[in-house]
C-alpha cells in the first residue's frame, strides 16, 4: 500500500510529517508500506517503510509543504497537479490501495486513481471550508484561490 502525502515535504521535526510516519510505521504491521512526501528537505530512513518523492529535487519549487503553498498562484497548483497524475500513471498504478493524505487539493489523487481502477482512499483531518467572508479585495483574493484549488481537484484527469 502506499501513503501519498502530495502536499507535505518530509520534515521529520514537523507535526504533519510526524503524523504520516507514525501511521506508515503502524500500517507497516500489516502491509508492505511506501510513503510518498511532495518531495523531502533532509534524508530519512526506516526499517519499517519505504519513502518516495514525488517532486525530485530537480524539479523541487521550494515549497516547503501544503500550509506554504497557501496564497500561491493557483496555476502553480496546475503545474503540480500535471506532475501528480504523471506520478501516480508511472508509480501509484502498482499498488493495492493508496491512501491519500489530505491537503489543499484533497481527493485530486483519490480520483486520479480510481478512474484507473486502483483502489484509493481520502484521509482528511482538516477539510477545507470557506469561512470567512468577503470583505475586502484581499479576501476575495483568498476566497478566488480557495474555490479555484477545490475546482482544480474536482476536475482529476
Amino acid at each position: 500500500m502506499c501513503l501519498a502525502a502530495p502536499g507535505h515535504t518530509l520534515v521529520s521535526t514537523a507535526g504533519s510529517t510526524r503524523n504520516i510516519l507514525a501511521t506508515a510505521s503502524a500500517l507497516s504491521e500489516w502491509a508492505d508500506v511506501t510513503v510518498a512526501f511532495r518531495n523531502s528537505a533532509e534524508r530519512f530512513h526506516s526499517d519499517r517503510f519505504r519513502i518516495v518523492e514525488i517532486e525530485s529535487q530537480s524539479q523541487h519549487t521550494g515549497i516547503r509543504d501544503d500550509v506554504a503553498a497557501r496564497g500561491l498562484n493557483p496555476l502553480a497548483h496546475l503545474g503540480y497537479a500535471r506532475l501528480l497524475r504523471r506520478f501516480a500513471e508511472a508509480e501509484l498504478c502498482s499498488y493495492d490501495l493508496v491512501l491519500e493524505k489530505g491537503w489543499r487539493l484533497s481527493g485530486y489523487l483519490c480520483k486520479l486513481l480510481s478512474k484507473r481502477g486502483v483502489p484509493a482512499i481520502l484521509i482528511e483531518n482538516d477539510v477545507r471550508v470557506w469561512t470567512g467572508g468577503i470583505r475586502s479585495p484581499r479576501s476575495l483574493i483568498k476566497y478566488l484561490a480557495h474555490v479555484t484549488a477545490q475546482a482544480i481537484a474536482a476536475i482529476a484527469e
